[in-house]
This record gives structure tokens, C-alpha cells and sequence, in this order.
């Protein structure tokens, strides 16, 4: 269910409440001749009611399949007069009246019972706008406009902010794109009114939304001008981030947000290596790449789980298992892995059984190929030769930089520039550049779904997204996405070849 149903309900009732008034007409006197305006009324009425009971149907059919309880209520709904169940003509005038207000009042019932069941259903991600309007106060971009580099270069502040909203803390507070165009309009006018600190605090304070809202957007504004501690070489917008930045840490509590948006200092530590060793290259007539590389260098932080069906996920990806032919192979393989998994870490890394937070520092991909190797050489010891392990180890190439960012899309697994590189490491490979520049592309839909410019490079690129399907397996609703994408490529490329 969406905000929208709810709109749909509203609709319905609203159009219920403003039928005509017809009972003088319907229960006119004995002998009562109808003038032509009289005619027409009862016309434009039952038009407007015959509307109004189809799409209620339709709704309850679509929203609410095989619901027989609906149904039966939408078919009791009736505006003639009767005896048990049979229709007569009768002269009773209150009879008559009597019939209609009950039909009428059997619609609306139905339509609020209908409607206080999808506010139960709505969706999480959507309930917080049900009713509200923040058109006013954000701008009105498609995704596309967020991730195309050429409007914002910094595809990783975009990244990172769409991954807060949508698999992140911030998931059921703002849709990514809701958030995303209520930013940017407040981004913009911090940067056109930031020397007026007094006038940007006053606009703040006006936007229709609540202090937990107001202190998410003040998080990513300071987020996208460098992060706080606030340290900019503007002192006027250095002043006017200060205030926001006060506001911001005044809120209670040590929200996700404060986590989130603090400066990202692994970042600045790398520019300011760079700064150093170019300027010792340029004053000493040194090569930059021999300073870089005997600078020390960075060391990603390994990848820690929350649960093993979440390594065993990304295992899967990896390609250190696997790939399995469907899902009920994949769930099986997992069941059975966890377990050895399990057993082997009490006699191999000496993990205390149900002691859960060292159990977390184990659930790591070094950790886990660990144990497939032992594994492996145990079945090749123990199994009788026709025989093969459960899990499959895969012996298959790893996967290419593209199809690790479409599997990182895919997945949800956001790339940046400060996590790219660790990702690379886990599938053996070595650019972390690369594949960030690979997963900024693939956000877009267009360039997922867009037909290329020839015949060999459309068949290259379905022949791609159909090679990291069974990478996908784990995950039925996240491979239903990728073969949505396939399937929209196709049709794309089929409508460029008969446009030649």
C-alpha cells in the first residue's frame, strides 16, 4: 500500500459526501410529474454514484485480492426499496428515503473501513508524508537528475545519501528522493544566503517539518559542505554552517545522523597527503607516484557481518560459493554452511558458543574463506570420489569490475570512495577507482537500461547483466530487479534497431 491509496479513499468519500440531493425526487409525491432540470439531476446522480462504486470495486480488487469479506460488503450495498430480498415499487415515501440513506451510508462505512486498513498497510517508507505536501519546500527531479555526474560531480556525497535513506537509518523516515529534492532546494538556498546567517536560520525555522526532520536535513547539509567539526575557508559561511551546526548537536540523543555526518576524516587524511606530496614533488623536482607510494598506505577496515546469512550473502557475490541454480539450492547451502561454519569456529578459532559479540568478529570474508578452504580439503580427503561437498566453492573467474558494481547496485551495497577500495580487495582486484566509477554509472537507470550505440555493444551489455544473475540468487526480490533491468534493456534496444 501507498500514501497514494489513501488519496484514492479520500477521493471516493469526499465525491460520496458531494452527490446531489435527490430524496424529494426519488420520494416525490403520488403523481409528482419530473421537469427536464429534474431529469437530468437524477441523471448526472447516478451517473456520479455508478463512478464512484466501480472504482471502489476496482480498488478492492486490486488492493485487496480474493478479500471476500470486501467484496461481499461492496455487493450488500444497495439503494432500492425491498421486502427480504426482493426489489418492489412502493409508494412509501420513507421507505424510499429510508433505503437510500442506508445505501449511502453502507458506501461510506465501506470506504473508511477500507481506509483505516491501508493506513495499517501503507508502506513505512511513505506514511510520514501521508497528508502533507512538501512540494513547497523541495524541488521536483527525477532520480536520474540526483545521479548524473554532469549536475553533481560528487556522485559519492550522492551515493552515501541515497544508501542513509534507503537501506540505511534513515530508511522510513524519507524515501531517498524525497529527501533528495527537499535537500536540494534547502542546499541551494544556503549557498545563495549564506552570508546572511540570521535570514538562513529564519527559513529554517519556517519549513513545514518536524525537529527530528529539521535535524536530519541540517545532518546532510553540513554533510555536503565537508561535515562538522564545521572548518571552512569561508568565514562568512563558516559562520552561518556554526548555527545550523549548533542546532544541529542541540538535538538529544546520539541520533544516527551525528554518526553519519561527522567529517569524514579518513578523506581529508588522504587529501592531505596529496596536498603534501605534490607540493614536495613540485618544490623538489621529485615523481609523485614514488612519494604516494612510499607515504604509508591506507588500510581499508574490513567488512564485519551482523549475521551469517548476510556473509553467506555476500560470499555468494564474491563468488567464494556458488553460484546456485535458485533459491531453495542457495537457502539449503546456507542452513548446511552455518552450521559447519559454526562448528569449525569453536575448534578452529576458538569461539566461545552463544558468546554473540565475538561471534561478530568472526562473521568477516578472510574468516569465512578460511573455513572454505578447510572445507574444501576436508571433502577432498573424506569424500568418496563421485561424491561433492553441499557447498559449492567456486572455481569460476572472478567476477569483472563491472559486474561487481552491478552487483553491488543490485545488492544495495553502496560504493564510495572511502569503501571502494576494500571491495575490490574482497573480489581480488585492485582499483578501487574503477569500480566506483563503474558503480556511479550503473545508478543510473538510463545507463542500466539505454540501448548502446551499435549491435556488438548491446549484445556485450545484456550478455553482462545476464552473466551476474546467478550471483543474485540469494535474494529472489533483488534478482527480480535485475531481470526487470534486463528485460527494459531488451525492449530498449529492440525499439533503437527499428528506429534505424
Amino acid at each position: 500500500m501507498k500514501a497514494k491509496d489513501l488519496k484514492v479513499l479520500d477521493n471516493l468519500l469526499t465525491r460520496t459526501d458531494e452527490l446531489p440531493e435527490i430524496l424529494h425526487l426519488r420520494a416525490a409525491p403520488a403523481g409528482y410529474q419530473q421537469t427536464t432540470e429534474d431529469k437530468a439531476l437524477l441523471l448526472d446522480t447516478y451517473s456520479k454514484l455508478d463512478d464512484i462504486l466501480k472504482e471502489l470495486a476496482a480498488f478492492i480488487n486490486i488492493k485487496f485480492p480474493g478479500c471476500e469479506r470486501h467484496v461481499r460488503a461492496w455487493n450488500e450495498i444497495d439503494f432500492d426499496t425491498k421486502i427480504g430480498d426482493m426489489k418492489i415499487i412502493t409508494t412509501d415515501r420513507e421507505h424510499t428515503k429510508r433505503e437510500w440513506r442506508k445505501g449511502l451510508f453502507d458506501l461510506k462505512s465501506l470506504i473508511k473501513v477500507l481506509k483505516n486498513e491501508t493506513i495499517l498497510l501503507i508502506d513505512e517508507d511513505e506514511v510520514r508524508l501521508t497528508g502533507r505536501d512538501l512540494t513547497e519546500i523541495s524541488n521536483n527531479y527525477a532520480l536520474e537528475h540526483f545521479t548524473e555526474k554532469k549536475v553533481i560531480p560528487n556522485q559519492e556525497l550522492v551515493n552515501e545519501t541515497i544508501s542513509f535513506f534507503e537501506t540505511g537509518p534513515g530508511k522510513g523516515t524519507f524515501t531517498p528522493l524525497a529527501f533528495l529534492n527537499l535537500f536540494d532546494q534547502q542546499y541551494e538556498f544556503v549557498k545563495l544566503n549564506f552570508n546572511d546567517p540570521d535570514l538562513v536560520m529564519r527559513h529554517f525555522e519556517s519549513l513545514t517539518l518536524s525537529n527530528r526532520e529539521k535535524h536530519t536535513l541540517f545532518g546532510f547539509i553540513l554533510k555536503w559542505f565537508g561535515g562538522y567539526p564545521v572548518n571552512n575557508m569561508n568565514d562568512e559561511l563558516n559562520i552561518t554552517l556554526k548555527l545550523v551546526q549548533t542546532t544541529f548537536l542541540n538535538f538529544p540523543g546520539d541520533t544516527p545522523e551525528k554518526q553519519y555526518c561527522k567529517t569524514d576524516q579518513a578523506m581529508r587524511n588522504k587529501f592531505e597527503k596529496y596536498g603534501i606530496a605534490f607540493t614536495a614533488a613540485i618544490n623538489h623536482g621529485l615523481d609523485v607516484n614514488e612519494l604516494l607510494a612510499a607515504m604509508e598506505p591506507e588500510e581499508p577496515s574490513e567488512k564485519v557481518f551482523h549475521q551469517f546469512s548476510e556473509l553467506f550473502a555476500a560470499a555468494t557475490a564474491n563468488g567464494l560459493v556458488g553460484p546456485f541454480p535458485d533459491q531453495k539450492h542457495f537457502l539449503i547451502a546456507q542452513t548446511t554452511c552455518n552450521y559447519e561454519f559454526n562448528i569449525w569456529l569453536q575448534t578452529h578459532k576458538d569461539w566461545e558458543y552463544r558468546n554473540e559479540e565475538q561471534y561478530l568478529t568472526l562473521l568477516t570474508i578472510p574468516v569465512f574463506s578460511a573455513y572454505l578452504s578447510y572445507n574444501a580439503a576436508k571433502n577432498n580427503l573424506a569424500l568418496p570420489v563421485n561424491s561433492a561437498p553441499l557447498i559449492a566453492v567456486s572455481t569460476s573467474p572472478k567476477p569483472t569490475i563491472k559486474q561487481i558494481a552491478l552487483i553491488c547496485h543490485y545488492t544495495d551495497r553502496a560504493v564510495t570512495r572511502t569503501n571502494a577500495q576494500m571491495i575490490v580487495n574482497e573480489y581480488q582486484h585492485t582499483s578501487g577507482d574503477a569500480l566506483f566509477n563503474q558503480y556511479s554509472r550503473y545508478r543510473s537507470k538510463a545507463n542500466r537500461t539505454g540501448a548502446e550505440n551499435s549491435n556488438k555493444k548491446n549484445s556485450n551489455k545484456i550478455e553482462l547483466f545476464e552473466s551476474i544473475l546467478p550471483y543474485l540468487t540469494a535474494n529472489e526480490s533483488v534478482l527480480k530487479k535485475a531481470e526487470a533491468d534486463i528485460i527494459s534493456l531488451k525492449a530498449a534496444i529492440e525499439t533503437a534497431n527499428l528506429n534505424l
